[in-house]
């Protein structure tokens, strides 16, 4: 029998993640894999944060949050979380700026 003596490209040689696999077989979106956060806003009043493992920061002009691979700071006033479940927040107040860091 002859064998497949074919050599990888390096972008065959890369690795998936469980995740990634699992994502790519089920055709899914990859913002919506594990491991990465979905944000959305409503104007400049609400955001919500879908993959959100945990606050950070909590104060009046300032909440950051940790989301997948990232931290997100919102700031602005009269800043506070509404809800916060099943790794879902709601954050409300006049949102100034987002920012993202990983």
């Amino acid at each position: 029998m002859a064998r497949n003596t074919r050599r990888k490209s390096s972008k065959e040689k890369r690795t998936y993640s469980l995740a990634e696999r699992i994502g790519n077989e089920l055709e899914l979106p990859a913002e919506g894999l594990p491991g990465n956060a979905q944000i959305e806003l409503c104007g400049n009043k609400k955001a919500i944060v879908s993959g959100c493992r945990g606050v950070l920061e909590y104060d009046e002009r300032t909440i950051c949050v940790s989301a997948g691979k990232l931290a997100v700071r919102f700031s602005g006033s009269n800043m506070c979380v509404s809800f916060f479940r099943d790794g879902e927040a709601v954050i409300c107040g006049e949102i100034v700026s987002v920012d993202f860091t990983s």
